[in-house]
């Protein structure tokens, strides 16, 4: 969730938003990382002051780090690695 919490600038509830927004997981799934709509979740403050391609690496990642099954998530030192590989992106 923190990912998602920094890449969109939005925290995991916000009430004051309409009601298919206020989830953000929810939110964030219908703009899928692969998608040309990925962009516009965004935080709009960080003025395109970052890679997208970065970004989408952070989401796909995040995403990776939300299954279900705890066994299919990312270890400490495997999301370190896709950070600094994220990072080398931008």
């Amino acid at each position: 969730m923190v990912l998602y919490e920094i890449l969109t600038g939005r925290r995991t509830i916000e009430r004051t938003l309409p009601k298919v927004e206020q989830k953000l997981i929810e939110w964030v799934k219908n703009y899928p990382a692969d998608t040309s709509r990925f962009s516009l979740i965004i935080d709009p403050r960080l003025t395109k002051q970052y890679s997208l391609d970065a970004a989408r690496k952070i989401a796909k990642l995040a995403d990776n780090c939300l299954k279900k099954n705890a066994e299919d998530r990312p270890s400490m030192s495997q999301i370190v690695e896709s950070l600094k590989q994220a990072l080398q992106c931008s």
